[in-house]
């Protein structure tokens, strides 16, 4: 929002704009552009089924873009037996018999999931400016 005109005719003269507001600019909406398995045996379409599954009851900017996405690819999701949220951090569930996590990487930390693996694709999608939540089983996806 510019306030005043004198605003607008300093903004002429800049060469970096800052935006504090991301849900302003983005309309409070997340969209999945990427998944990058670390493991082979997980594909793409297997980690969102999971993920969006775990994710599906919640309200949660990530976990509707999970659902969205899944939704969108016609992926069909199973239940989830039961979800545990860790606010600020992620969310834990089971899915098929399987404990799911998503969340942020110090979540994945607390949890003992080793992101080794997925470092060198979490500095990838960090350099191209995107936010990247984790998710994984014991194997980390």
């Amino acid at each position: 929002m510019i306030k005043d005109l004198r605003s607008l005719q300093i903004l002429k003269d800049s060469d970096t704009i800052l935006f504090d507001k991301t849900g302003t600019l983005t309309g409070n909406r997340s969209l999945v552009s990427d998944v990058l398995p670390v493991q082979p045996e997980y594909s793409a379409e297997e980690i969102i089924r999971l993920s969006a599954a775990c994710e599906g009851q919640i309200e949660h900017p990530a976990g509707r873009s999970l659902l969205e996405h899944a939704q969108a690819q016609d992926i069909p999701l199973p239940d989830s037996q039961w979800q545990q949220i860790f606010v600020g951090q992620g969310v834990r569930g089971e899915v098929e018999g399987r404990q799911i996590r998503v969340g942020n990487r110090r979540f994945m930390k607390l949890e003992g999931i080793s992101l080794k693996q997925a470092a060198y694709k979490s500095r990838r999608l960090k350099h191209l400016g995107h936010i990247k939540p984790m998710i994984g089983n014991s194997d980390c996806f």
